[in-house]
């Protein structure tokens, strides 16, 4: 007989679970040679290919960043759709171009972002699992009570959530 139920879960009344996402680094998937997964699951560490290759962060408006992951399982076939959509004030001809090169960038993204929890996440890391460009929405406002701002939506379809990253933000090559 087989077991898939190895362990169970407690309730801890100590974990942080404050929301929002505090920030996000990019780099193009060609650029990493591997991510190294512990025995529990977790990225320890990250090699990155000679050269320059250095994952670049993105900054957004405070409080409009947001993380999500919806998992389907049919016949153990399991498939996890992982969204970061952010918000970016503003709308200038610098981000026009950075739009364009994350629209150019084919061969997908490696993911880190850091939730206000303190614990930071990567994904888009296993080959055919990367993440794209999949949405923008510049937007004027109406009212000039209304933000004038870019929405930028990544996604990664996967068969597994994202890692946890263990080094922290102190840890990601730049």
């Amino acid at each position: 007989m087989a077991t898939c139920i190895t362990g169970g879960r407690t309730r801890s009344c100590s974990t942080a679970i404050s929301g929002g996402c505090n920030f996000l680094y990019l780099v193009d998937f060609e650029d990493v040679d591997s991510v190294t997964i512990g025995a529990g699951g977790d990225a320890t560490g990250i090699v990155m290919n000679p050269g320059t290759a250095v994952f670049f962060k993105f900054q957004f408006a405070p409080n409009t960043a947001v993380f999500s992951e919806s998992v389907t399982n049919e016949n153990c076939a399991t498939q996890v759709t992982q969204t970061f959509t952010m918000n970016w004030n503003g709308r200038k001809q610098a981000d026009v171009n950075l739009i364009k090169d994350l629209a150019d960038c084919c061969c997908g993204m490696v993911a880190i972002h850091g939730e206000n929890t303190g614990t930071s996440w990567i994904w888009g890391y296993s080959e055919t699992e990367e993440a794209f460009l999949t949405g923008v929405e510049g937007t004027s406002g109406t009212a000039k009570s209304d933000a004038n701002q870019e929405i930028i939506t990544l996604t990664a379809i996967s068969t597994k959530k994202a890692a946890v990253w263990t080094p922290g933000e102190a840890g990601i090559p730049v």
